[in-house]
């Protein structure tokens, strides 16, 4: 009884949650290797009654054989050779009654299609010196991270990754926001060490 009362004064407080979607109820596949090879796993799965709400293309940004395997490239627009045809094939998959879902993390690797233009307009973290501050990354190659309290590359980032909704995609795994340096500088003038942990929700 006083569990289903706390419960219900909960509610009456911060309201009840939404819904989410109902591709959120079943197993996601997580596909790769361009628009063929979704559409053959999403068959493999229809024609044989497997359980699936969502195909997740992890690699629609880019990939390659590289010396540990398969590697995503980090870049931050679509990989148009692997997904010459998103926008028929999302839709197609889509009305198999599968979510699309892609991928973005927060890097910005010196290898990724966006850096010059995201460190020359000044959105990545910055170091002591004003520069954009690099670190190893997941890839072992000099990355930055862009710096979530600049308004303006918060507004730019959102342009880019919005990308990802013209071609057809649901969502995505927003991955890698552990990684702001507790020593950066940061636009907004907060300390990166208080900042740290906010990265992950702001992300």
């Amino acid at each position: 009884e006083a569990t289903r009362d706390a419960l219900g004064h909960m509610i009456a407080w911060v309201g009840k949650p939404e819904r989410p979607p109902l591709s959120i109820f079943a197993p996601w596949i997580d596909a790769l290797f361009g628009s063929d090879n979704i559409r053959r796993v999403a068959n493999v799965l229809r024609t044989n009654g497997i359980a699936s709400s969502a195909i997740w293309a992890e690699d629609w940004r880019g990939g390659k054989d590289g010396a540990l395997g398969y590697e995503l490239d980090e870049d931050w627009k679509i990989d148009r050779t692997l997904y010459p045809d998103v926008e028929a094939m999302s839709q197609e998959i889509r009305g198999q009654g599968f979510a699309f879902l892609t991928y973005h993390n927060t890097f910005i690797d010196e290898s990724a299609d966006i850096y010059a233009e995201a460190t020359a307009a000044g959105y990545a973290i910055k170091d002591a010196d004003g520069n954009p501050y690099e670190f190893t990354g997941i890839k072992f190659t000099p990355s930055t991270l862009l710096d979530l309290t600049n308004q303006d590359g918060y507004a730019w980032a959102k342009g880019v990754m919005g990308e990802a909704r013209t071609v057809g995609s649901d969502g995505w795994m927003a991955d890698f926001a552990e990684w702001q340096p507790t020593d950066a500088v940061l636009a907004s003038g907060e300390d990166a060490l208080a900042v740290h942990n906010r990265y992950t929700v702001d992300w």
